[in-house]
């Protein structure tokens, strides 16, 4: 829809091949660790101001070209194990002795200022844009769920797991700025739905395969290996396989079928569906 299309990644190129995965869904460019100047080192991790900055100083000659833009931009910095540099010393205290825990409360410091810095200048620079941000799964913090089962928010096994467990062991953050109408309120919303929202946000909304999985009869549907549980309500209902189901997952399951089968079809060509 005349988009030009970047994604970057301040890590090896072809790590989890992202080579030849952008270059298939479709990007036009590809930044990787060659890309940018190694100016913020935190162990092997660009720092995230650094980063913004440097993507920032790419797009904003394109920004001014008139052609629009979907800008991809992955950070590496505040990942295991949460390394941080001289500029940047340790400002959280934990109650507990785990060190990944205090280290990534740390990270999380200065990644949070470090993103609302840069979508300040983001969005003086663009204030029309349409800006999704979110996490791709919570932190490791030590075996067993570490930090989580010694805060109490998950077991230390998850043949222990409490049903609002499930959902904390799955969730992250999830932020959407619609240009001049600022943050929505979207609510919980699983990654598979994240494309269709965008497609109408933009005001597309010619049928897409990116719609396919949308919606779901009952609710917002998370597959996890041997269950799936759906959100939308206080606590999640957990849909467990084998034994006796709860009411509400008969439907949910059959969705949940529908779309692997579809899936199955669509990038295996197994034409079940034909059949």
């Amino acid at each position: 829809i005349g988009y030009q299309s970047i994604a970057s990644h301040p890590n090896i190129a072809a790590f989890w091949n992202r080579v030849n995965a952008y270059r298939r869904i479709g990007f036009d460019r590809y930044w990787s660790i060659d890309d940018f100047k190694l100016d913020d080192m935190n162990g092997t991790f660009l720092g995230d101001a650094s980063y913004y900055r440097q993507v920032l100083q790419k797009i904003t000659p394109m920004l001014h070209s008139g052609t629009p833009i979907f800008n991809y931009a992955l950070t590496i910095f505040g990942h295991l194990d949460y390394p941080l540099n001289e500029r940047r010393p340790p400002v959280i205290q934990t109650a507990g002795d785990n060190k990944l825990v205090r280290d990534y409360a740390d990270t999380m410091y200065y990644k949070s200022r470090e993103l609302m810095a840069f979508l300040a200048e983001l969005r003086a620079l663009d204030p029309d844009a349409l800006i999704v941000l979110f996490g791709d799964h919570p932190p490791f913090l030590g075996p067993n769920h570490g930090g989580f089962s010694e805060s109490g928010l998950l077991a230390d096994k998850r043949a222990n797991f409490q049903d609002n467990m499930f959902k904390t062991l799955v969730a992250t953050p999830l932020v959407v700025i619609d240009g001049r109408r600022g943050p929505l309120k979207l609510g919980e919303v699983p990654m598979y739905q994240l494309p269709g929202i965008m497609l109408d946000l933009l005001g597309d909304r010619r049928p897409s395969l990116l719609r396919l999985a949308a919606t779901s009869p009952d609710a917002p549907v998370r597959p996890l290996p041997g269950l799936h549980f759906l959100t939308g309500g206080e606590q999640p209902l957990v849909c467990r396989k084998g034994g006796e189901l709860p009411s509400g997952c008969e439907p949910s399951g059959r969705w949940l079928k529908a779309i692997i089968t579809l899936t199955q079809d669509l990038f295996g060509g197994f034409q079940h569906i034909l059949s």
